[in-house]
């Protein structure tokens, strides 16, 4: 493949601009099945508390996952964020977490190794206030899915720490925002 602009076109599909967000938010990898589209990607996620106004005046605080951001910008918005990814990619979700709460992520209806499975006291410990965690695993079965902390859920997720997980087919040149 050529470079230059026309090249950068469709990468750049992958990476649109989320205010405040940091450019290592999102960071793809290599083609590994060679039909022009990154099969790596590697979201960085961070737990943020956000004020949200519910009816004029009342101010209600959730958590949230929340791409990391930049120094001077904070990309936390409520619901937490979508991410999308490509049947067959190789997917690894960095959850930071910033908050003074333990978390982890599960996602929920696909199929996970146990150690990345986000299931405290089962498959992983707690990602401890401070700490990172790394989940890694093969995106497969193309569909809709969400992803939410498994640390007291019956809680967490009604604070606000889940989100849609996007699995698209397999497709050449399959080019579309990642986190949205």
């Amino acid at each position: 493949r050529g470079g230059g602009e026309p090249a950068r076109g469709p990468l750049e599909a992958d990476l649109p601009p989320i205010p405040g967000a940091d450019r290592r938010a999102v960071q793809l990898g290599r083609d590994l099945d060679g039909d022009g589209d990154p099969d790596e990607v590697h979201f960085h996620l961070e737990v943020v508390e956000v004020q949200e106004e519910v009816y004029p005046g009342e101010f209600v605080t959730f958590w949230v996952f929340a791409p990391v951001g930049e120094a001077m910008g904070n990309p936390a918005r409520l619901p937490s964020p979508t991410l999308r990814v490509e049947e067959g990619d190789h997917v690894a979700v960095t959850l930071y977490n910033t908050h003074y709460f333990p978390h982890t992520i599960h996602f929920h209806g696909t199929s996970q190794s146990n150690p990345m499975d986000g299931v405290p006291h089962m498959t992983q410990n707690e990602v401890e206030p401070g700490r990172t965690f790394t989940y890694r695993f093969v995106a497969r079965n193309p569909g809709t899915y969400w992803y939410h902390c498994h640390v007291q859920d019956h809680q967490h997720v009604l604070m606000g720490l889940a989100g849609m997980f996007i699995v698209e087919p397999n497709r050449p040149d399959n080019h579309f925002a990642r986190l949205v």
